[in-house]
Parts: structure tokens; sequence; C-alpha cells
């Protein structure tokens, strides 16, 4: 049989063959199988579809499910919607929803912070925050009843930082195109006035210091500084500090204050004082200007400020340009057109000006007045109570000023004077140079009370020539322990010694003339008395009595000029005085050499091992000065000169024997010994039992009077 059937393939006999019972038995169970396996596979309407299968896929656009549509189409949209739910769809927490700034859920935080407002008529604002806070402008505000809380906790904080120390140090910066409101000092955001900028600072620096820089501009202002302790402040230009007139305020008082400087400011003012300084530990002024017409005001003032200072300031059409009131201020290096309308600088009331180099303002009745008593006005580098700082040189020319020159090669002081008077008495160990171009200077100059240091007045000249060209009258050196050159001076005194030195130390008189015939029997060209050595080398004089008389000083007399001579005696050695005679001497028409009253003369053929010798002398009735100087071998044989002088400290009474210990031992026998009161003494001698010097009086020697002693001899001790 070929034929089945389309579906089962059941066989399906064609119309030509015989019944076979076997295919159709075969064909009923082929049926039965079929049948069997659809009834178990098929869902009834109302059977169990709980192992049912059913293939989809999820849909594109998400749609709700319809009504007679495909099992495959309704679990396609399904699985379209569940795809997109999100997870609060499954979780049900609020905390799985998206918001956005306009549409989200209440925090309990926000809940719990709208549980603790209050109303306007009170309730707990402890944890309430203020956004902003009123700025305020006066010092120590006080809250009031009734002000916003931001006013009154604004005021709270402006007085916290009037009265809390400062912490750190701090700048501020103040400028035309500045903001006193929205400001806030910095250098993108300037305050506009000084005034408010200083209201913000603490009265309380401590010890820090705080700058305000002021932009060129004018500013209308009188500034005023007042308790600020423990610390500095500066108002300084922004720019440049040098004297300007586009960095304007009108006036600037300080009282009170620790330290205070102004810097680089042009002063406006016209109807009253300009700076003011009152009762500060510090203050100054560096490079300020002030040139208004303020007649009958003072430009500067220092009152009761303990330590002040006034540097490259300017000042004019003012009375006053300085004034000082029971203060010490240091002033120094003025510009060269300052000019007081009457007085430069006034001192008063206790008051001390220090003048350090530069110009100082003079005035048109009088430079410097001291007004009231007690007043003091000290010259550069501190004058007599001074000490200086490093080596030194003035310069002096007959085209200076000693009222607008400083000292310097190009503003010389007009006089030599004037330079000496401008030097500290204490040398503090250095060299100070006074330099002097040729010229006649018709001056005795006085140089005193030096020490600690070396003083040379010389001409300017590297190499010393005698000249003259370079012309003083006289010179004089009093009470110096500090070393004094004297170089290439013309001397032209008459009637007077040219150079006079007397109780100093070391004096050096080096290729000076002296020449001027004055007619006198008793001048000399050099002096020395009481010093304790001289030395005049290579000098020149003519036509004077004596070219060097010493008295109790050790002179060194080297090379002089093959043409001196004088009209009398050319060396006179005169009480316990001794003068070293080396190279050529001046000549005399009447002797060369004198010596009287223990004066001696030791000669370059001599070996002098040491000057004056004054170790080991010793004596309890006086102070002794000068001593001995020993002539050939330090030990053995050898001359010995006594020069000694003895200041009595006690009575010598008549007929005592008072000794003085530590000569040589002269030989053989005791040696005679000559004093400055032969007719008062009754022996004077050398013992040759230890070297002692034993003198006795015949009348009573009072306390401060002076005994000298002088012998030569021979000692082999």
């Amino acid at each position: 049989m070929a034929n089945k059937t389309n579906n089962y393939k059941l066989p399906k006999p064609e119309v030509d063959d015989f019944y076979d019972i076997s295919e159709y038995n075969k064909t009923m169970d082929m049926l039965d199988d079929s049948l069997t396996e659809m009834d178990e596979k098929k869902l009834d309407k109302n059977g169990d579809a709980s192992e049912a299968v059913t293939e989809f896929e999820q849909e594109i656009l998400r749609e709700n499910i319809e009504s007679g549509e495909t099992l495959s189409s309704t679990f396609g949209k399904v699985k379209k919607w569940f795809s997109e739910m999100k997870d609060v769809a499954f979780s049900g927490h609020a905390k799985d929803v998206a918001t956005d700034a306009a549409h989200r859920f209440v925090s309990d935080a926000e809940k719990s912070s709208w549980n603790g407002k209050v109303g306007a008529s009170g309730g707990d604002i402890s944890e309430t925050v203020i956004g902003t806070l009123e700025s305020i402008d006066s010092k120590y505000p006080v809250p009031a009843y009734g002000e916003t809380a931001k006013v009154f906790m604004g005021k709270v904080k402006k007085f916290i930082n009037d009265t809390k120390p400062l912490n750190a140090e701090m700048f501020v910066e103040v400028a035309n195109s500045g903001s006193d409101t929205t400001g806030d000092g910095t250098l993108s955001k300037p305050y506009r006035t000084i005034q408010y900028a200083l209201n913000t600072i603490p009265k309380d620096l401590n010890g820090y210091r705080v700058t305000i820089r002021v932009g060129d501009g004018t500013y209308n202002e009188e500034v005023h500084l007042s308790g600020y302790k423990s610390g500095s402040i500066i108002i300084r230009r922004s720019g440049p500090i040098i004297l300007n007139a586009i960095c304007n305020i009108q006036s600037i008082y300080v009282s009170d204050c620790h330290s205070v400087s102004i810097q680089g400011i042009n002063l406006t003012s016209t109807g009253r004082d300009c700076v003011m300084f009152y009762k500060c530990d510090y203050a100054e002024a560096i490079s300020c200007k002030s040139i208004e017409n303020g007649s009958g005001y003072t430009s500067y003032t220092f009152d009761n400020v303990n330590n002040g200072k006034i540097v490259g300031c300017m000042s004019k059409n003012y009375d006053i340009c300085l004034k000082i009131t029971g203060s010490n201020v240091f002033s120094n290096s003025w510009d060269q057109y300052a000019l007081g309308n009457n007085f430069g600088i006034i001192v008063k009331d206790g008051g001390t000006l220090v003048k350090g180099e530069g110009y100082q303002p003079p005035g048109q009745i009088q430079d410097e007045f001291i007004q009231s008593t007690a007043g003091i006005i000290l010259n550069r580098f501190g004058a007599s109570i001074g000490t200086l700082l490093s080596d030194l040189s003035l310069y002096v020319s007959p085209t200076g000023s000693d009222i607008t020159g400083v000292g310097t090669k190009q503003r010389p002081f007009k006089t030599i004077q004037r330079a000496v008077n401008s030097l500290p008495k204490d040398l503090g160990g250095f060299m100070a140079s006074i330099v002097i171009s040729d010229g006649t200077y018709v001056e005795d100059v006085l140089v005193s009370n030096f020490y600690n240091g070396y003083v040379i007045i010389q001409r300017n000249i590297s190499n010393q020539v005698i000249n003259n060209l370079c012309n003083v009258r006289s010179v004089r050196v009093k009470y110096c322990t500090a070393m004094v050159d004297i170089q290439g001076m013309n001397i032209t005194a008459g009637n007077i010694e040219g150079v006079s030195i007397s109780f100093s130390s070391l004096v050096t008189i080096f290729r000076c003339q002296s020449i001027v015939d004055d007619g006198s029997i008793n001048s000399a060209a050099f002096k020395f008395e009481y010093c304790t050595k001289g030395r005049v080398v290579q000098c020149h004089t003519q036509n004077k009595n004596t070219a060097i008389i010493a008295r109790n000083t050790e002179v060194l007399s080297d090379t002089w000029d093959n043409s001196s001579s004088t009209k009398g005696t050319a060396l006179i050695s005169v009480e316990a005085a001794s003068i070293i005679t080396t190279g050529t001497q001046p000549s005399s028409p009447s002797k060369n050499t004198v010596q009287y009253s223990g004066g001696s003369f030791v000669k370059d053929n001599g070996t002098q091992i040491s000057g004056i010798i004054s170790s080991g002398l010793s004596c309890t009735w006086g102070i002794i000065t000068g001593g001995y100087v020993r002539h050939g071998n330090l030990n053995g044989v050898a001359m010995v000169t006594i020069c000694t002088r003895v200041i009595t400290t006690v009575q010598l009474s008549a007929y005592t024997n008072y000794v003085i210990h530590g000569y040589p031992k002269p030989m053989n026998i005791n040696h005679c010994v000559s004093t400055n009161l032969p007719s008062a003494t009754r022996n004077c001698y050398l013992s040759t039992d230890n070297g002692s010097l034993v003198v006795q009086m015949t009348m009573a020697v009072v306390a401060s009077d002076v005994l000298e002693f002088n012998c030569t001899y021979i000692t082999n001790s």
C-alpha cells in the first residue's frame, strides 16, 4: 500500500487493494497512540496550565495588554513593563526614588529643623545661624535694643576685633578706587580711606607689624592714631619711598603708640601742624614732604617721644621745620631746600637733637634754637658724648660751607674747626681723617679730649710735602689720649706757638712748616708740655725763636729740612723732658740745645733700648709719671737718665725721707739727683744699696704739689 494520510501517516489502501486486517489493526494502534498523546497534551479551559510552555519576545513599546491577543504578545508586553521598572517598584522604599531639586521628599533633618523654628515673639535660637553680619565702622560699638541680629552681631564682631590681640603680621591696602563698604583691605579690594583702614586694626598689636600701603592720590583726611600698643604701625606710600606730591594726606596725629613710621607721604595741611608724634616709645618720618602755606605752624613735632627719627624729609613755608619737646630725636639728611620761615629746628623742655650726616634745615631767623632750659643739640656722630662707629673721612675746603656742608668731597665744610667739632670724643678705636684742600684758614684750631682712636689732620695730598699752600693760623692739641697726626700744614701764627700740644699721649707733626717772623722771643714753632710722647718729623722752621720746646715730655726730633733755623735756641728740654735727636736738626745763632730743671737730650749716636721706663717704679706718697731712659746695654754697664715726675697725694713733712723704689743702682757711690725745687730740697740721691731714690725737703710740701727729678748716671745692674 503506497498511500498514507497527510498528518499522522496512517496506512491508506488503494481502491483496488484487498482488505488486510493486519493493516487495519496497525492503523488503529497508531490512532490510539496519537489520541492518547493529544489527550495528555491538550489544555482544558479549566485545566492546569502549570506545565504549559510559551515562547515570546519583549515588545518594543510599553503598552497595555488587551483581551483576545496571543499569549506571546501578552507576555512580550509584560516583559517590557518589568524591564523598565525602577528599584522602588520592587523594594517599596522611598530611598530608591530618584529626585531632583524641584521634586524631592522632605528629609527627617528638615522636618527636625522646621520643628525647631521659632516665631518672631521668641523661642530657643541657640542653634540659629546668621548668614551675614553688618559691617561696622565705629570703634568699640555698643549693641542696642531693637537691632536686627546681623547688626547686633556685627557690632559684637567689631568690638572683639577692636580689643583682641593681633595674631600675625598684617598688610592693609588703601586706594582712591577702593571702598570702605565693599573693600576688605586686600590689593584687589582696597579700602577708600586711611582712617577706615586704621579702624580695622586691633589696639593690641601683640608684637606684630601692620603696614598700611597707600596708593597715589589725594586723601582729604586728618588721620588720627592712638593707643596702638606692643607692636609697630607703618603708613607708607605703596610706591617707592621718595619725596613726592602725588600721595597726599592733610595731616597725621599720633599719640600713645608703641612704634609708628610714616614713609613717603606728602602732607598738605595749611591750617595746622602737619605731623605730630605725642607720647610714643618710637616714632619716625622718612622721606615725607610738607611745602604748603603753613605760616604759623610746624611741619614735624616730636612731643615726649622716647626715641624719634626724621630722615630725608622736606619742609618749606612753615614757621618751624622741626620742633622737639622732651624727646630724643635723630635728624638726618633733609632735602637741601628745606627752610623754616622762622626757625629750622627748636629744642625745648629737656629735648635732645642728635644731628646726623647730611643737610639740616636752617631758619630765616635762626637755624637752631633752644627755646627753654635743658634742651640739648648734639653735632654729627654724637659730638662729645657720641662714639665713632667706623673709620671716617671729613673734607674741608675754602669753597665749602659750615651751614649746608656735610663733610663729604662734594659738600665739604668751610673750616677745620667745624670738621673737628663734628667728631665724637670717643673714636671707638677707629681713625678719623680731616682732609683739607689748599687755601688759607684763619683759625686757631683746637683738638681736645679725643680718646680711643686716631685723629689725622692732613693736606689733601697723598704724599705730604712742605708747602705754603695749605695755610692755618695755629693748631692746639689738649687732653687727647687718642693718637693725633698733623700733616702737611703751613702754620702762619705770630706771637704764639704754631703747634701747641699739652697733656696728650702721642702727637706727631709731619712735614709741617712754621716760618712767620712774629718778633717774639718766647714763641716756638712746636711746643710739647706734659705729654707722653711727641714726634716732629721732616718739618721746616725759620724766623721763630725756638724750633721745639719740650716740658716733661719725650719728643723725637727727626730729620728737619736742611734750611731750618731759629733766632734763638733751637731745642729746649725742661722739667724732666727728654728730646731724642736723629738726622738733621735746626741750626741756631746761639745754642742748638738747652736743658734745665731735669731736661735731657738723647743723641742718635747712642743706643737707646727703650723709651721712658716706668715699670717697677713705686712710692707710697704720690702718683708717678715718666720714669727713666736707659742708654746702652739692657743688662750690664749702661747710662741711665732719670726724668720722673711725682704728684703728691699726701703732705710731705720737712726733714723726713721719702723714697721712690725701682731704679737701676748707680755704681760705687750714691748719686745726686736734681729736683725742680732746689731751694726747698735738703737731700736727693740714688742709693747704691737698692737703687731707691731718697728725697728730704727743708719745708712741708702740700698734697697735689709736683716734684720732678732728673739726673744721668752709670749703672752696672
